[in-house]
């Protein structure tokens, strides 16, 4: 009998040593390591750790997990940038905010840099001069998948001054189809900038172009990282500066200009995305057009 016992106690033990770990169990400072590493490697500064930009990445990586995807375009249309703000990274200041995720069925830190690193526009992020801070979240569903979000920062009267390195090799190759010249339009009354994509141009070339990050772009215009954009597309670069419409009496009204988020609409009006939701019977599966009245 004592030998049956002592069988089933070490089973028992085996079996709560071989688990696997839950990505949530996972540490985003993992993450965080590999990219400074990389950086290290390649003689660049590491990312400072930014407290607000992982609470962004953590919040993200939640909410991907519950609703079982990811992107960048994230709870109430928001996009990178508007998440880091109302964790209040910069404090009120300009800042620039890029974004790479990851999501997979158990998803580790590990898998996430390497898919990362052989991705071109993700490496990019990893490996810019461009920014200063960082932060990471990770989340995982009942299933068991993983859901990592990095987030890349820099206040504008922080930023570093443009490298003068010349561009890495390859990234000029000749393409094999015509792309036409990417003209940058100019902002229209309200604002914004909109971009009518050429022939051959990509998401990458026209944020390259516009100095904007990808992600935002893709955020701005519900596109996922894999999109395919045609010629005579529109493309939001930069939304409509909120500006906040007040009366003197009775209820407030916005109305929604080209690239406004309800996230980023709720921040200048100084209330939560719950109470935009609410005041509009809006959920966070609705999408809001220019010209809408909120």
């Amino acid at each position: 009998m004592r030998n049956l016992i002592a069988a089933v106690l070490l089973a028992a033990c085996t079996l709560v040593l071989t688990a696997p770990q839950p990505a949530a169990a996972q540490d985003p400072y993992a993450v965080i390591d590999l990219v400074n590493g990389l950086r290290a490697e390649l003689g660049l500064p590491a990312y400072r750790v930014n407290a607000e930009l992982m609470a962004a990445a953590q919040a993200h990586s939640e909410w991907a997990a519950s609703i079982g995807t990811h992107s960048h375009t994230g709870a109430g249309g928001s996009t990178p940038r508007d998440r880091a703000t109302a964790a209040g990274y910069g404090g009120g200041a300009p800042v620039r905010v890029s974004e790479n995720i990851y999501w997979g069925g158990r998803a580790t830190p590990a898998n996430a840099f390497e898919w990362w690193s052989n991705s071109a526009i993700h490496y990019q992020g990893m490996t810019s001069t461009n920014y200063l801070d960082i932060g990471a979240g990770i989340a995982t569903d009942a299933d068991g998948s993983g859901y990592y979000t990095l987030k890349f920062g820099v206040i504008i009267a922080e930023a570093p001054p443009p490298p003068t390195a010349a561009p890495e090799a390859g990234l000029d190759a000749e393409p094999a189809l015509p792309v036409d010249p990417i003209a940058l339009a100019e902002p229209n009354a309200d604002g914004s900038v909109i971009h009518e994509v050429g022939e051959g141009q990509t998401v990458w070339a026209i944020a390259e172009a516009y100095d904007v990050p990808v992600s935002e772009v893709l955020a701005l215009n519900r596109l996922t990282e894999d999109a395919i954009i045609y010629p005579g597309t529109e493309l939001i670069i930069v939304p409509a500066p909120v500006t906040v419409e007040e009366e003197p009496t009775g209820p407030l009204f916005h109305t929604v200009q080209a690239g406004q988020t309800p996230l980023g609409i709720a921040l200048a009006y100084g209330i939560t995305l719950e109470e935009l939701f609410a005041h509009n019977g809006l959920t966070e599966q609705s999408v809001i057009y220019p010209d809408d009245e909120l």
